[in-house]
């Protein structure tokens, strides 16, 4: 009984085997950050990568949720931001969380006030709604 053969194989039993290839993420270009802020502050709100959302419902009746956020590379640091927490280089704040990522009102074009939506970026799915 043969259980390997290197010629079935062209040497390599790990050949066959292929990772899957992951579609590259569209990136806005980063501006220089302001080294001055907090890093939580230096850069827009699309760079910052939405890694996931905790809920948890501890003794109290109401429901609380955190986000673990990671800073653009090459900064690349894991931070933990709770309802009303800055974020962005536009004065935003978290307004409100949900089970696929929270959004952030943040100072828009002539000072008004704009939503922006950041969802989780979960790289073990293959199709959106996984």
């Amino acid at each position: 009984m043969v259980v390997f053969s290197s010629h079935a194989f062209a040497g390599n039993p790990f050949n066959t085997l292929k990772t899957p290839q992951q579609p590259a993420e569209i990136v806005e270009p980063v501006k220089e950050p302001d080294l001055e802020k907090p890093p939580l502050q230096r850069w827009p709100v699309h760079n910052y990568i939405l890694m996931g959302i905790l809920t948890t419902q501890a003794s109290s009746p109401k429901t609380k949720r955190v986000a673990i956020i990671r800073t653009p590379a090459p900064h690349s640091r894991t931070y933990i931001l709770h309802f009303g927490d800055l974020l962005g280089d536009q004065d935003g704040y978290i307004k409100a969380f949900d089970s696929s990522g929270f959004t952030v009102v943040q100072r828009g074009e002539d000072d008004a006030p704009e939503e922006v939506r950041l969802k989780v970026r979960n790289r073990g799915a293959e199709k959106t709604n996984d």
